[in-house]
């Protein structure tokens, strides 16, 4: 019996050594391919890391190049969305993916995301078109109103904000190119 429990313990790692990608599908950005199916005529192999002599990366831990803020998501409006109906149907694990995603307290059974994207205005994951700011020609912005944007991104903005107090949020546009759909 112990023979067999080993033989499969080595099936498995070596199995998980050495996979193989049978399938690749594509889709382009000015969508000339749509879900395409473009998979090689051998299989990709991926195996355990081998030293190579052709790739030779060397950390100097002692000259500091570039600080890193941190490590996180994005809050876009469909994910604020989204957790704001999980919070009306289930608290309980609305607050428990919270803790899980942001608190740095849970240790390794938290992501310890400390940093958070929010987009100034609609990106291609919004419910609704909308801009803070369309009004030609004001380079004061005097017109912008953050009041624009859904509720719902800032009550979630907030409850992360209270799982994890020293979030950093960045504030970015993302700019959506219009193109004819097919």
């Amino acid at each position: 019996m112990r023979a067999l429990h080993l033989a499969c313990l080595l099936c498995l790692a070596l199995s998980s050594a050495a996979q193989q990608i049978h399938d690749v599908w594509q889709t382009t950005w000015d969508r000339s391919k749509l879900f395409t199916n473009v998979s090689p005529t051998k299989p990709i192999n991926f195996t355990t890391s081998v030293d190579s002599p052709s790739v030779k990366v060397h950390v100097d831990d002692t000259r500091e190049v570039q600080e890193i803020v941190g490590f996180g998501a994005t809050l876009t409006d469909i994910s604020a969305l989204t957790l704001t109906n999980m919070k009306v149907t289930d608290s309980v694990k609305y607050w428990e993916l919270l803790k899980r995603a942001f608190d740095v307290t849970y240790g390794s059974d938290s992501a310890g995301l400390n940093y958070l994207r929010v987009p100034l205005g609609a990106t291609d994951f919004s419910s609704t078109v909308y801009s803070l700011d369309d009004t030609e020609n004001d380079t004061n912005f005097r017109y912008f109103d953050v009041n624009r944007a859904p509720s719902y991104v800032f009550s979630t903005l907030k409850d992360i904000r209270s799982v994890n107090e020293h979030l950093k949020v960045g504030a970015s546009t993302l700019f959506i190119i219009k193109m004819p759909l097919i």
